[in-house]
């Protein structure tokens, strides 16, 4: 580097104290406070285990024919349900050779177009943030949508057994998300389930072959079987999808009826049309995933989903005031030179009805 030394920037740990700041900030705005998630489901910050979460619904027959003095009075009952926030304290912990970091951190520069004699410490800065940022992000996106506790690699006779062999289950078991929550309604009342038949194919190729009105067809039924306070006044209700079922669902609108299905891009590579008056939020990146690290090597677990969900009862809590403001950056001489990066923050994602909206898997 230029003014310092990559090693020496890093072993002067009150000198890269003034820098964790910067770091925090850049990481916290990737990951928490511009967290990708917030498309799909509604960020509530500053969440303990003493946070108290509710819903109070709507009450509506107390008015009467009046029939004089000593009428009756109505009761008032009014529907609450209430719950607390558990949320999970997660780490992240990087450890890597210094070598490796170095040359990496020299490729990132070449990338961005900085000249080896022109690298400032700030450069590293950013660096670190961004590799630190991203893989937090990533991790964090995960557990959101697809966390959950019984997760499990298929054939391990435990547990969820959708995980492939090799991916590590500590990678989604931190806290049951979006997925496997609503999976869980569906499962309990059947009503609410709409099935993908090409899931249940034993093939990769047979599963990726849809007809062509698969798509159009489970939209139409979520619709149907949506509890009607999925559209209640104050709800925020969309479609959640893979990619999949929406190029399906635009190929087939386009050929049957002229009509095109217009994605527009958004924040974080999420794109958003519309359905019959609702959104649809979908990205690519949720059949990466599933593709990537869902299956028994030869189908996949139910590649194509599609929840009608309302975002304003799927909530995902964080603790931002707190998170990651104990980033350390470590550097370990000796014979086996290595670079420590650690952070901490604490997440939970809790559904404060329970039993809106419908899914289709």
């Amino acid at each position: 580097m230029a003014k310092t030394k990559l090693k020496d920037f890093i072993k002067e740990q009150e000198r890269t104290k003034e820098y964790i700041e910067d770091i925090k900030d850049l990481v916290e705005e990737r990951s928490l406070g511009m967290a990708d998630t917030k498309a799909a489901m509604t960020i509530v910050e500053g969440v303990t285990t003493k946070t108290e979460y509710g819903y109070y619904g709507a009450v509506e027959g107390v008015t009467r024919k009046d029939t004089g003095c000593g009428m009756e009075p109505t009761p008032f009952d009014v529907p609450v349900r209430t719950g607390w926030w558990n949320p999970v304290s997660l780490r992240a912990t990087i450890s890597e050779c210094y070598s490796t970091l170095e040359n990496s951190f020299l490729q990132w520069a070449r990338v961005k177009g900085i000249k080896k004699l022109h690298i400032e410490d700030t450069d590293f800065v950013n660096f670190l943030a961004e590799r630190f940022g991203n893989a937090i992000q990533a991790d964090f996106n995960k557990f959101a949508f697809f966390g959950n506790t019984q997760a499990s690699n298929v054939g391990s006779g435990s547990g969820s057994e959708n995980l492939k062999t090799g991916v590590a289950k500590e990678n989604y078991n931190a806290i049951d998300g979006l997925y496997t929550q609503f999976l869980k309604m569906v499962t309990t009342d059947t009503s609410k389930r709409v099935t993908i038949a090409e899931n249940a194919q034993t093939t990769f190729a047979a599963q990726k072959a849809l007809a062509r009105d698969t798509a159009f067809n489970a939209f139409t039924a979520l619709l149907d079987a949506a509890d009607p306070l999925t559209f209640a006044q104050g709800a925020q209700p969309i479609f959640l999808a893979t990619h999949s079922m929406v190029t399906n669902l635009s190929r087939y609108l386009r050929s049957e009826y002229k009509n095109e299905l217009t994605l527009t891009k958004m924040e974080g590579g999420y794109e958003a049309a519309e359905f019959e008056g609702v959104p649809i939020v979908t990205h690519r990146w949720f059949d990466e995933i599933i593709r990537r690290d869902f299956s028994n090597g030869t189908k996949w677990d139910n590649p194509h989903r599609v929840i009608l969900l309302d975002k304003s009862e799927c909530q995902l809590g964080i603790d931002s005031d707190s998170s990651l403001k104990d980033i350390e950056i470590e550097y370990i001489g000796g014979k086996d030179e290595h670079v420590y990066l650690k952070a901490a923050y604490s997440m939970d994602f809790q559904r404060v009805i329970g039993t809106t909206g419908a899914m289709a898997i």
